[in-house]
């Protein structure tokens, strides 16, 4: 469908838009900011950064480990504030980070060519060709937010911010019904 008319396309616009404000039923494994964070990558520095936090560049096959979390890129800048907490950016083809759920056995995994991740906000932002896996839900768009300690996501056609182009992009999503408990038995 494509609109044209002003009315008509912000309507249009806000039914692409879609934005999805729910419990998706996965948090974070909250141990794994007690565990070291290791890295490897082609190429790595530091640079100086105006807020002070401690910013390091990794370049090149970066793979990132924390407990369960894993991030892989092809450029990832990683900061650290003055609470230890981390944030930062990938870049990649796509980028891939995944980390067991809380209190369960299996993991969510997001894929996008820039993601954004922040220990501060409990938060992953993925951009541009973003899928969203948990459990067996599955979510795609071009941006897709997702906080791991509310459980809730948002997913749009455009990043927030971004000029509203004339074919704005579509939210395509799978969601599985939860399991249900078991009906009480019928008294004899």
């Amino acid at each position: 469908m494509r609109c044209s008319h002003g009315l008509l396309a912000r309507a249009c616009w806000c039914a692409v838009v879609a934005l999805c404000l729910f419990p998706a039923g996965a948090q974070a494994d909250r141990s794994d900011r007690g565990k070291p964070l290791m890295f490897e990558a082609d190429r790595s520095y530091n640079v100086a950064e105006k807020d002070s936090a401690d910013s390091r560049v990794l370049e090149g096959n970066v793979v990132i480990t924390q407990g369960t979390m894993r991030i892989a890129a092809n450029k990832l800048i990683l900061r650290q504030d003055k609470e230890g907490l981390r944030f930062g950016e990938g870049f990649g083809a796509p980028v891939f980070f995944t980390q067991k759920q809380e209190g369960r056995s299996d993991f969510f995994e997001a894929y996008g060519e820039r993601v954004e991740f922040d220990e501060r906000t409990d938060s992953v932002k993925l951009f541009s060709k973003a899928k969203l896996k948990i459990g067996k839900d599955e979510l795609t768009a071009e941006y897709i937010a997702y906080n791991t300690a509310t459980e809730k996501y948002e997913v749009a056609g455009v990043a927030p911010g971004t000029r509203l182009p004339q074919n704005a992009g579509r939210v395509t999503g799978v969601l599985y019904p939860g399991a249900k408990a078991p009906a009480p038995a019928a008294p004899n």
